[in-house]
C-alpha cells in the first residue's frame, strides 16, 4: 500500500537540488562547446555558392559525457544496419536558461581522463528538460568521421 503524504508536507526536501548540485559539479571533468546550427543560407553569384552564417556559440565551459546504455536505434547506411549510439551530455545547471535545440552541434574540447574523446563532434536529439534537476541532461549522437572516396 502506498501512502501520500499529506498536502502541507514535501516530498523531497527544498534544499535537494542544492545539496545533489555540488556533487555532481564534482564529476564534470571534460570541457566542450555547443554551437547552434547556422541559419539559412545567402546564395553568392559571384562564387555560385551558398555562404552562410558562422554557427552561434551558446556554450563553452565544463561537462561530462557519458555512454547511454540504450542504443538509440538503427538506421540504413547504403546497404548495412547501423546502430546508433546515444550519449548523455551533461552540463551545470546554469545552463538551464540556454536555448540548446536539436541538431546543436557539440564539439568535445578537453578531456584529461581520455585523449580520444577530444575532437569528438556530437549532435544534439534531445535537450532535454525536467521540474528537479541538479545539471542539465542533453541527449546526443556521435556523428560519424567524414568518409571521402
Amino acid at each position: 500500500m502506498i501512502v501520500a503524504p499529506l498536502r502541507s508536507t514535501r516530498i523531497v526536501h527544498s534544499q535537494f537540488e542544492q545539496h545533489h548540485r555540488t556533487t555532481v559539479t564534482s564529476q564534470f571533468s571534460a570541457t566542450c562547446q555547443i554551437h547552434n546550427p547556422p541559419g539559412g543560407g545567402a546564395f553568392d553569384e559571384a562564387t555560385g555558392s551558398t555562404v552562410y552564417p558562422d554557427p552561434e556559440l551558446v556554450y563553452d565551459g565544463p561537462c561530462k559525457l557519458v555512454r547511454s546504455s540504450d542504443p538509440a536505434g538503427t538506421r540504413v547506411v547504403g546497404d548495412r544496419t547501423v546502430t546508433i549510439a546515444e550519449y548523455v551530455l551533461s552540463l551545470p545547471k546554469d545552463a538551464d536558461s540556454l536555448a540548446i535545440p536539436v541538431n546543436a552541434v557539440v564539439t568535445m574540447t578537453g578531456s584529461p581522463q581520455n585523449a580520444d574523446l577530444v575532437g569528438q563532434v556530437l549532435t544534439v536529439t534531445n535537450p532535454r528538460f525536467g521540474s528537479i534537476t541538479w545539471q542539465r541532461d542533453i541527449v546526443c549522437e556521435l556523428q560519424p568521421p567524414p568518409t571521402a572516396r
